[in-house]
């Protein structure tokens, strides 16, 4: 968007309206077009009623001063800390959101989406997350000044042979040097003001954020979802949608799209299915799933169709996996494509879907085919090139 100001230009552009200053004058001693200055002057305006607490702020909206600089990460800092901060109180902010909306600003960039995992982790902690653009470090200038610190001043010409000696270090030096400073904005020491604000952290939780995986998962037609191999159920209502899977080395957590928990299972062994309903873990009858994949690998071409059925007889029902396997290839490649590669398996007598993969991962380089012709008036009879050999050896 066009004339979009750093965070800097607008606190001083407020900060001048507030003493007074014309925008004319606004304008003319930080250069910048008056329509800007004009329409930021409006945006305060209008924003100025609705209030936002954030994390570690004062009952008076005053913003504390900075934590000390150092830390490891968001739980480590928490547990160093001995406390989190209070959530944020969002009543009141219609007003702002009306004025980012007419400034044509999207849902997204007002609100944005979080990530499962990172939401977790703030409800684990009862504490929340103030979001920023993508590479928009002017958006949180005092937490890209306290990273630069730590990388300029502890970790800067160092080398560690190992994770555990870098944590030690930092430890150390966030107790000697970082704790002892006096911070340039506050003229006070840091530890003594973390002092002062620690008995207004809240208690941390009594045990630690588990260590998870998480990623999206399409449920198959069969309504179960791969996870590292094995195959969990979910509620049938859900087949062909997206959910959530949570998983670490004890158990799989199962999720919708808004966080709510469908399915929880002790972790499986790869190849394993969490529950079977009907021959093959299908549902329904197995012949019934059969053919229906057979019936959706012919729709692709007569080469597939019969590598399908091919496969079926060789492998028997243990072929609907690669049955499935087979029809998402098209979501990938050519019916072109794929039809060679049938083709080729089938001259081949290949009957595994890897090895169809690899067929298809290779140049498509097909030598045409020439007919040779046997009778034409140009050809003479073989017997006539003999009498004249027979002639001319005489």
């Amino acid at each position: 968007m066009a004339n979009q100001l750093t965070v800097e230009m607008r606190h001083s552009i407020s900060a001048l309206k507030e003493k007074g200053w014309s925008q004319r004058r606004i304008a003319r001693e930080l250069g910048v077009d008056r329509e800007t200055v004009r329409r930021y002057c409006a945006e305060a305006t209008e924003a100025k009623p609705a209030t936002l607490s954030t994390p570690g702020t004062e009952a008076n909206g005053a913003a504390p001063p900075n934590p000390a600089p150092g830390s490891e990460g968001p739980a480590t800092s928490a547990e160093e800390a001995g406390g989190t901060g209070r959530p944020s109180l969002c009543q009141g902010l219609a007003r702002v959101i009306e004025a980012k909306l007419a400034l044509g600003l999207s849902a997204q960039r007002i609100y944005p989406e979080l990530n499962p995992k990172l939401a977790a982790f703030c409800r684990h902690y009862g504490t929340v997350l103030l979001p920023c653009l993508p590479r928009t470090p002017e958006h949180k200038g005092k937490v890209e000044n306290s990273v630069g610190y730590v990388k300029k001043n502890a970790l800067k010409a160092r080398q560690f042979p190992s994770l555990q000696s870098q944590n030690e270090f930092l430890r150390e030096w966030e107790r000697t040097v970082a704790d002892g400073r006096i911070h340039g904005t506050t003229r006070r020491q840091v530890q003594a003001v973390f002092t002062e604000e620690k008995p207004h952290l809240q208690p941390l939780p009594p045990d630690l954020f588990p260590c998870f995986r998480e990623a999206r998962r399409t449920v198959h037609r069969d309504s179960f979802v791969e996870v590292e191999k094995a195959y969990y159920a979910v509620p049938q209502e859900y087949i062909g949608c997206s959910v959530w899977a949570r998983w670490d080395g004890r158990e799989v957590r199962l999720s919708n799209e808004r966080g709510e928990q469908l399915r929880l299972y002790c972790r499986l062994e790869p190849g394993r299915f969490s529950e079977s309903l009907g021959v093959g873990g299908g549902r329904g009858s197995l012949q019934a799933n059969l053919d229906y994949w057979l019936q959706r690998a012919g729709e692709l071409g007569e080469p597939v169709s019969r590598w399908a059925q091919g496969l079926v007889e060789q492998r028997g029902p243990a072929a609907i996996r690669s049955l499935m396997g087979l029809v998402s290839l098209h979501e990938v490649h050519s019916f072109k494509a794929l039809n060679t590669a049938c083709a080729t398996a089938l001259s081949r007598n290949v009957w595994r879907l890897r090895d169809l993969r690899q067929l298809l991962a290779r140049p498509t380089g097909v030598q045409t085919q020439l007919d040779f012709m046997e009778h034409h008036p140009l050809i003479r009879d073989l017997a006539e090139y003999g009498l004249f050999i027979r002639t001319h050896h005489e």
